[in-house]
């Protein structure tokens, strides 16, 4: 029985899901070294074009680091903030009894100054210091109940420390300076890659060349079904989270 590479459907795939997908199919095709009087130059432009999605992906992957890294700043400013507000609102009562220790985490607060108004490596740096300086007074923090405050602050910074990192490195991986967004370059990808699986399908039909590209068609749907299997789990489970409960129908 005449054996042929089974269509499947890239749109229903995800943006990293689509690029390791044709990258895995361009890697068959060098591999198995396909007629390149026939396809050289479809499987040259279309490393030409994984290179620039490689780019792309990479791109917007720094672009959701900077939302991200703008995000762990305003949460640690903001649990600053909270921390100093709580002090104030402790002392500003001579008769709470919480009012003595509250005086004595204020007096470390500012001296340390306010890190927010810093630049953010600075920034990072004089937080980790106040946090440092606080850790001696962690039953006076646990008494006034501000230890939360501490903690959460604390970790906000090293959150937003680790993800400022990540986002230098990232950016250190750029090829290009502008690429194509993935949207734009699956519409030159698509074509291509169809193109050389619709060639190597009408050779499968050539008994001459049936044997010839036996091993990669066989390959090509072997890597095809092991993503279908992720696309259509994802497809299931996002059907069953909108459908009602079996349970419940009633929705009681």
């Amino acid at each position: 029985m005449m054996e042929i590479i089974k269509k499947f459907v890239l749109t229903r795939m995800l943006i990293t899901e689509y690029y390791l997908y044709i990258k895995s199919a361009y890697d068959l095709f060098v591999k198995y070294k396909i007629d390149g009087a026939v396809f050289g130059c479809f499987i040259e432009k279309l490393g030409e074009l994984l290179d620039l999605a490689e780019a792309a992906l990479s791109l917007e992957k720094t672009n959701a680091k900077y939302r991200e890294k703008d995000e762990a700043d305003n949460l640690r400013d903001r649990l600053h903030g909270r921390l100093y507000n709580y002090l104030k609102y402790i002392l500003l009562d001579y008769n709470d009894h919480r009012y003595a220790d509250a005086q004595t985490i204020m007096a470390v607060v500012e001296d340390v100054g306010n890190p927010t108004r810093l630049p953010e490596n600075v920034q990072s740096t004089v937080m980790l210091s106040l946090v440092n300086r606080l850790e001696v007074y962690n039953e006076k923090l646990e008494f006034i109940g501000a230890r939360a405050i501490v903690d959460d602050m604390a970790v906000a910074n090293q959150r937003f420390i680790a993800v400022e990192a990540e986002l230098r490195e990232l950016r250190t991986m750029h090829k290009y300076n502008s690429v194509p967004p993935m949207t734009e370059l699956r519409k030159e990808i698509d074509p291509i890659f169809n193109a050389i699986i619709g060639a190597i399908n009408g050779y499968c039909v050539l008994e001459s060349k049936r044997d010839e590209y036996a091993d990669i068609v066989r390959e090509m749907n072997t890597l095809s079904a092991r993503y279908k299997i992720t696309v259509d789990a994802r497809k299931r489970d996002k059907k069953e989270a909108l459908e009602p409960n079996a349970d419940n129908e009633d929705g009681e």
